[in-house]
């Protein structure tokens, strides 16, 4: 677990039948603001299993008095005998939300920042031998767009040489694609003004994606050209029957031939499950679980 701070705990779940109970078993310091992490493939971490995060910060300084270099930051970590060690880092835009490591063997080989802060992506050069961060391979600034409420990059979503780009100040998903070494930009999505899109996952099997809306109370789900990466919308949904909740994440889990699809709403504190049967294209709630918390960022499975 790891925040807006200067830590990085582990917590052990307890073991027992019907013991629910977290307890802190270690804390390592690390960097400042590491948001959001990535582990290897594997899923765990241990010798030769990196770590990736995104530092969400407008200026970062690695260690305590070092000098540092404006802008966010992401970093690669390593796990030996009970530490955990900062390798390499690069600069990436203010802010990052989100970021997605790509180590696919093809199309991968790339690390996405999506920067809230200053409204663009950061695109990184990631070594698949070594997990390595290089260098920078590509920026773009979404801030030019037409933005009702400025540019605000919240996830980034892969599929073959596609890279999807949710845009929650835009109010759009843009669109990219990989030609060889070239990443073009083209057939974004434009949703309702005023939806606010933050989070989009997936069907595993399906070309059908997923996106909750933070600003307005919805879930919509797209149907995606698997060629061209053009979205088309199939149903919208009213969220939860909470008032002045925020959309906020999905999580989507095979469930037999079916798929089940969890979303958390902030405000209230709600669990969304919903239920896209067989071959079907369109989701049924249900059940609506409230939280004793009131604002679930994220979820994990």
């Amino acid at each position: 677990v790891s925040g807006y701070s200067r830590e990085i705990d582990i917590y052990a779940l307890g073991s027992s039948s019907g013991n629910h109970s977290l307890t802190k078993t270690t804390a390592w310091p690390v960097d400042t603001n590491l948001t959001w992490l990535q582990l290897a493939p594997s899923g765990w971490l241990g010798p030769g299993n990196d770590l990736y995060a995104a530092h969400e910060v407008s200026f970062f300084s690695p260690g305590q008095n070092a000098s540092g270099r404006e802008g966010g930051a992401v970093s690669r970590w390593t796990y030996e005998q009970g530490c955990l060690t900062r390798q390499e880092w690069l600069s990436v835009g203010k802010g990052p939300a989100h970021l997605l490591v790509d180590t696919r063997p093809a199309y991968g080989g790339f690390a996405y920042a999506a920067n809230y802060g200053d409204g663009t992506l950061s695109v990184l050069n990631v070594d698949l031998a070594t997990g390595k961060l290089v260098s920078e391979a590509k920026s773009w600034n979404y801030a030019g767009s037409s933005c009702p409420r400025g540019s605000h990059p919240h996830k980034t979503v892969v599929w073959g040489p596609h890279v999807w780009v949710v845009n929650l100040g835009c109010d759009m998903i843009h669109h990219h694609w990989w030609t060889g070494s070239v990443l073009w930009e083209g057939n974004s999505t434009s949703l309702t003004q005023g939806r606010g899109p933050r989070h989009m996952e997936l069907h595993p099997w399906r070309n059908i994606a997923f996106v909750v809306c933070e600003l307005q109370n919805y879930l919509e789900v797209y149907e995606f050209d698997v060629k061209f990466g053009n979205m088309t919308k199939l149903q919208e949904v009213t969220l939860t029957s909470e008032k002045s909740n925020a959309g906020a994440e999905i999580v989507v889990v095979e469930s037999g031939g079916d798929l089940n699809i969890y979303v958390s709403s902030r405000g209230v504190g709600v669990i969304e499950l919903f239920k896209m049967r067989g071959t079907e294209k369109r989701v049924t709630k249900q059940q609506e679980f409230l939280l004793a918390g009131t604002w679930p960022r994220h979820m994990g499975h």
